[in-house]
């Protein structure tokens, strides 16, 4: 998720995006509704594709996680391996800060 200074969220789609604020915990049914947004400790994140079991996670373009790389805002680490798009993993959530 991210915070776009307004005091609203959306999915978050940039890897280099400072805004980005955590993990979406629920699916608010409408505009207007409360979000559970994970910031830190334990979480599941839906895989962007291949993810590596201990990689520092960032956000694709769909809003999923991927292995982060050189400049990009990390906001977890992955506990587990992730071999295919949509595929949940567990992870530790912590404050976002750039690699």
């Amino acid at each position: 998720m991210r915070d776009l200074g307004d005091g609203t969220t959306d999915i978050a789609s940039d890897d280099t995006s400072t805004a980005m604020i955590g993990v979406l915990q629920n699916k608010p049914k409408a505009t207007g509704r409360a979000a559970s947004i994970a910031y830190l400790g334990p979480s599941k994140v839906v895989a962007g594709g291949t993810v590596t079991r201990g990689a520092l996670l960032t956000c694709n373009g769909s809003g999923r996680a991927a292995d982060a790389g050189s400049g990009d805002m990390v906001f977890g680490r992955a506990l587990a391996a992730a071999g295919a798009d949509g595929e949940v993993v567990p992870a530790l959530v912590f404050p976002p800060f750039k690699l």
